[in-house]
C-alpha cells in the first residue's frame, strides 16, 4: 500500500490535451453513459476554469454529472449530479 502511495506521490501532473479528453469520451460512452455526453478542454464559456479537463457525462436515468479536472492524472477539481439544460442536452 505504501508503495502505492509513493507512486502517486511522484506522478507529474499537467494540464489535459485534446486528445485526453477525446479518449475519456470514449470510455464515458463505452461505459454506457448517454450519447449527450461532453469532454473537452474548457472554454472561457464553460463553467470550468479554461484549461481544465471539462466533463458533462449524461446518466442513463436522466440527470448529467458535471465537473471539472485542474490538472491530469487526477488533480484537483469539482463535479457535481444535476439535471439537463432546458434544451435536454447536459452541456
Amino acid at each position: 500500500m505504501q508503495q502505492a502511495r509513493d507512486f502517486a506521490a511522484r506522478r507529474p501532473v499537467r494540464t489535459p490535451t485534446a486528445a485526453e479528453a477525446e479518449k475519456a469520451l470514449r470510455e464515458l460512452e463505452e461505459a454506457g453513459f448517454g450519447g449527450g455526453s461532453v469532454v473537452r478542454v474548457a472554454r472561457e464559456t464553460d463553467p470550468a476554469p479554461a484549461g481544465s479537463l471539462f466533463f458533462a457525462a449524461e446518466l442513463p436515468a436522466g440527470g448529467c454529472v458535471v465537473g471539472h479536472l485542474a490538472e491530469v492524472p487526477g488533480g484537483a477539481g469539482s463535479r457535481a449530479v444535476v439535471g439537463k439544460r432546458p434544451d435536454g442536452r447536459c452541456a
